[in-house]
């Protein structure tokens, strides 16, 4: 459906970082040879930033991609950097950045972005990978609030569909 959606409109740069993001995906689920996926994401990733210089959110994929091909951590954090001073305000662009903060271990970096995309957006995905954030770093008395004022996942369409 991607695919089509781009043969209609092939200038579309957002198009071509959907593509992107759907191999990201993919390759995050497969069990065979990533090499191949990675390398359509980074095509495709590549093809939005030519068409758009100023489209955050497709470097964060470049960097994301350069840290899982291990081309280095530079290279990976010069198009994070490029990202962010770009669109520095952009929820996916900070919650994509959070990824390579990871990958350098910058845990307090990682729980003040997602503080903040948790007060200013407020979708429940952020507040989710908030809560994680302090579990896995080992604060659980600073995540139970923010569980206990969770409400509780019903099971609908909207629940259940997070992108």
């Amino acid at each position: 459906m991607l695919k089509a959606a781009i043969a209609i409109s092939p200038d579309e740069p957002r198009a071509w970082l959907i593509l992107a993001r759907a191999y990201l995906n993919e390759a995050g689920t497969t069990s065979g040879d990533r090499e191949p996926i990675y390398a359509l994401s980074r095509q495709a990733a590549e093809k939005a930033v030519a068409l758009d210089p100023n489209l955050g959110v497709a470097y964060t994929y470049l960097g994301r991609l350069d840290v899982l091909q291990e081309r280095g951590l530079q290279t990976a954090a010069d198009h994070y950097s490029r990202a962010l001073a770009l669109e520095p305000d952009n929820p996916g662009v900070l919650s994509n950045a959070t990824v390579m903060l990871g990958t350098l271990g910058r845990t307090e970096d990682i729980l003040t972005i997602r503080r903040w995309l948790v007060s200013m957006i407020r979708p429940p995905h952020h507040a989710d990978q908030l809560l994680q954030g302090l579990v896995f770093s080992g604060r659980y008395r600073d995540a139970v609030p923010p569980a206990r004022s969770r409400s509780p996942c019903r099971l609908t369409p909207s629940c259940c569909t997070r992108t």
